[in-house]
C-alpha cells in the first residue's frame, strides 16, 4: 500500500499590552491531521497567558534597586499529538496462501474512532530580578494532564488479527516544579564572572488506563503501564542472590515447579492467587515494579568568565534517581545464547567461586526481567567546557577581533550505570550508542 499523509494549521493570535503592567496573549489553533479517522481530523487548541508587571507599580518602586523587576505569570493551553503511523486507523490485509489456496491476512484492525491526543497545562510562574539584575530568579509551577493516549492494546477475541490496535485510551498527569537562578558575581573593567543553576523537579503519574487496570509491554512483558504508577516503569522479579552449597532449599520458593539448587538464582515469593506467599516464583503473581525512567529531579549549572582577553565557559548537567533496563547486559550475561558473551560469566558462582551475583553457568535463567538489570541510571555529566583568547585589531579603519578557541564535548560522566551511556531516551538499553566525546578548535573574526 502507499502511504500518504498531509497536515493543515490555522492559527490566531492576540497580544495586548495595558500601562506596561498588564499584559494578555491569547492563542488559537486549529490542526487537521489525516492520521486520523473521518471526522476525527481536526483537533482546536486555545491558549491564554496573562502577567503582571509589579515592579512598574507605584508601591513597588521604593524598593528597586533591591527589587529591580518583578513578574508574576498564569498562563492555560491546550496541545496536540499526532504521532502515530500514517494510516493506523484504517483496516488492512495482506495477501498470502493457505493450503494452497489464495488467503488474505489482517494485518490491521483499524480504528475508525481514532483521535487527537490532547495535553492540557496550567502554569503560574515569577520572573524576579535583584540588585539591578544582579541577581535573577524564575520559577515556574505546571501542571499538565493528557487525555485519550494513543496507546496500542492488545485486539479483541475473535478480530481476526494478533497485531496490536491502536486506541485513544487512558489519561496521564505531570506536576512539578522549575526553578532557574544566575548570577553576575563579579562585574569588573577587566574580570567578569557570571554563573547560573536550574533544578526540575516533576511527578508522572498514570490516573487512568480506561477498562484496563494495566497493561504490559515488551518482549517478555517487562515494562507495565498501571494506574497510580510512572510511565516507563519496569515488571520484574526481585533477585535475591544465589542459592549457596550451605543453604537449605527445603524452604526456598520453587521456581518453574523445581526448588533452586546451589549455583540458581533466588526471587521473591510475593503473591500467590490469594494474595499471599505461595511457595512459589510465577510471572502472574510475583513481579513487581522495579523503577522507572522518571528521574527525581534533573539539573544544572553552567558558568562563565572573561578576564582581560580570555574568556571561559563550563556548562554541567545532571540527572538522579531514574532508572535503565540493562538489556544488553542482560542478554551477554545469558551463557546460551550464540553470540558473544560478558566477561561478567567470569566469575559465575562455582563451589570454589561462591557469587552471590551471577549464577552457576549451567543453571536455568527465567525469561521474565529482573531487578539485577534495572540500574540506577543518574548521571553528573560535563557537557562542554571551552576556553578563548580574543585578540582585537584594525583593518583600515574597521575594527575587527579575532577569537581563538578550544572546546571539549561530553567529556566527563560521573555515573554508577554499568551500560555505554545512562542517557537512554526509551528507558531500555539494548546498547545505544553513547555520547561521544569530541574536540573542537577553531578561529572566529567578528567585524
Amino acid at each position: 500500500r502507499t502511504q500518504k499523509a498531509s497536515f493543515d494549521s490555522f492559527l490566531g493570535r492576540i497580544n495586548y499590552t495595558l500601562l506596561d503592567r498588564y499584559n494578555l496573549t491569547a492563542t488559537y489553533r486549529a490542526d487537521k491531521s489525516s492520521r486520523f479517522a473521518k471526522g476525527h481530523e481536526w483537533g482546536y487548541f486555545p491558549s491564554v497567558g496573562v502577567s503582571w508587571n509589579v515592579n512598574e507599580e507605584a508601591f513597588a518602586k521604593p524598593l528597586a534597586p533591591a527589587l529591580s523587576t518583578l513578574k508574576l505569570r498564569l498562563t492555560y493551553g491546550k496541545a496536540g499529538n499526532q504521532e502515530i503511523d500514517f494510516d493506523e486507523y484504517e483496516q488492512y490485509f495482506s495477501t498470502g496462501r493457505y493450503n494452497g489456496a489464495p488467503a488474505y491476512d489482517m494485518t490491521n484492525l483499524g480504528n475508525s474512532d481514532l483521535k487527537w491526543e490532547t495535553t492540557t497545562e496550567y502554569n503560574a510562574g515569577i520572573d524576579a530580578g535583584f540588585l539591578n539584575e544582579k541577581i535573577t530568579l524564575t520559577v515556574d509551577l505546571y501542571h499538565k494532564e493528557t487525555h485519550d493516549l494513543l496507546l496500542k492494546v492488545p485486539a479483541p477475541l475473535g478480530s481476526g488479527t494478533s497485531e496490536k490496535q491502536i486506541v485513544n485510551l487512558g489519561n496521564v498527569t505531570n506536576k512539578g516544579i522549575e526553578v532557574a537562578l544566575s548570577s553576575k558575581l563579579i562585574e569588573r573593567k577587566d574580570f567578569l564572572w557570571s554563573v547560573s543553576a536550574n533544578i526540575a523537579h516533576n511527578i508522572n503519574r498514570i490516573t487512568s488506563l480506561g477498562n484496563y487496570n494495566e497493561l504490559t509491554e515488551g518482549n517478555n512483558q517487562e515494562q507495565i503501564l498501571r494506574v497510580g504508577e510512572s510511565v516507563g516503569s519496569f515488571y520484574g522479579y526481585r533477585f535475591l542472590g544465589v542459592v549457596q552449597s550451605d543453604e537449605d532449599v527445603s524452604n526456598l520458593p520453587k521456581i518453574g515447579g523445581k526448588t533452586p539448587q546451589p549455583g540458581d538464582a533466588k526471587f521473591a515469593d510475593i503473591s500467590g492467587a490469594d494474595g499471599n506467599p505461595d511457595g512459589k516464583v510465577s510471572p502472574d503473581n510475583d513481579r513487581v515494579i522495579l523503577g522507572n525512567v522518571q528521574p527525581d529531579f534533573t539539573y544544572g549549572f553552567s558558568s562563565t568568565a572573561t578576564y582581560g582577553r580570555f574568556d571561559f565557559y563550563i556548562l554541567l548537567q545532571g540527572s538522579q534517581g531514574n532508572q535503565v533496563y540493562n538489556m544488553l547486559r542482560r542478554y551477554l550475561e545469558r551463557p546460551n545464547d550464540s553470540y558473544n558473551m560478558s566477561a561478567a560469566l567470569l566469575n559465575s558462582w562455582t563451589v570454589n567461586n561462591p557469587s552471590n551475583t551471577i549464577p552457576y553457568l549451567g543453571s536455568t535463567r527465567p525469561t521474565e526481567l529482573d531487578s539485577r538489570y534495572v540500574e540506577d541510571a543518574s548521571f553528573l555529566k560535563l557537557r562542554n567546557i571551552t576556553l578563548g583568547y580574543t585578540i582585537p585589531v584594525k583593518i583600515n579603519t574597521t575594527s575587527t577581533k579575532i577569537r581563538f578557541f578550544a572546546s571539549a564535548r561530553n567529556l566527563l560522566t560521573i555515573t554508577k550505570y554499568k551500560g555505554y551511556d545512562p542517557e537512554v531516551a526509551s528507558g531500555v538499553d539494548l546498547g545505544i550508542y553513547p555520547s561521544s566525546k569530541s574536540f573542537l578548535a577553531g578561529v572566529s573574526l567578528t567585524f
